[in-house]
């Protein structure tokens, strides 16, 4: 099993660098923007930081980075997931849409994978908005409800669904959770956020790597339709967003 599984991953790159050329994982591209944000003068929360920030193969990255600010906190509601992080030095089990957090806590708050799962978006929002300072940012990566898979999957029965993820991404039952899809379009970005009263400063609309590596010679029909998507008249479809909010400098204080 595991020598065909790396005769997948063998041909994948092959197939790959043949048909989308320079195609990234889409967390290189979160992890490049967060990084161009921080300093040693930041104050960073990590929401959803779960037991990991990024990939699984990022726990290098994620290091330097935590390092690189003065002050670096994750929230989740998961404590045992939190119990596995050993990345932040400062971790917290909490619900983001009542942050356990003062007015303008953080100059920065991040989120990979995760607004995606939220029941409440605009609550979330909310909350985030207010423990940020004035000027502050939010960052988040998420997955696009008008890419075709995407879409399909969110049809599908979870336990359906838990089923084809653990198998096409090895990863255990208890670390897939339910997706509400309520701020996945670019559209729903725009709107909440205005609504909650950010800017809207940046919004990335990025492929990723192919999903479907464990089927072998597949993997084929989705790289192609991948480039497809690389297209410029197409990139509303492509999977992945990275979209990043600004708190008003004018922001009046809060009471």
């Amino acid at each position: 099993m595991k020598s065909f599984s790396a005769w997948c991953w063998r041909f994948y790159w092959k197939s790959q660098k043949r048909i989308v050329p320079g195609l990234r994982n889409s967390q290189y591209l979160y992890y490049d923007k967060l990084r161009s944000l921080l300093s040693s003068e930041t104050r960073w929360l990590e929401v959803g930081c779960g037991h990991q920030l990024f990939a699984p193969w990022m726990k290098v990255d994620e290091r330097q980075l935590v390092s690189s600010v003065e002050f670096a906190a994750g929230i989740d509601y998961h404590l045992d997931s939190l119990k596995q992080n050993g990345t932040m030095p400062n971790i917290l089990r909490g619900d983001i849409h009542a942050a356990p957090f003062s007015d303008r806590s953080f100059n920065l708050v991040a989120a990979n994978m995760v607004v995606e799962h939220l029941d409440k978006p605009e609550a979330a929002l909310a909350e985030i908005y207010r423990i940020l300072r004035p000027g502050g940012l939010f960052i988040f990566h998420t997955t696009n409800y008008r890419n075709a898979p995407v879409f399909l999957a969110a049809k599908l029965p979870q336990t359906l669904k838990n089923r084809i993820i653990g198998f096409l991404e090895n990863r255990k039952e208890e670390d897939i959770f339910p997706v509400r899809y309520r701020i996945n379009t670019v559209a729903d970005v725009r709107r909440q956020a205005i609504a909650a009263g950010f800017e809207v400063m940046e919004l990335c609309l990025a492929n990723s790597s192919a999903e479907t590596v464990a089927l072998g010679p597949v993997v084929i029909l989705e790289l192609l339709f991948i480039r497809l998507l690389e297209t410029a008249r197409l990139a509303k479809y492509r999977s992945n967003i990275v979209a990043i909010l600004r708190k008003s400098m004018l922001a009046p204080e809060q009471v």
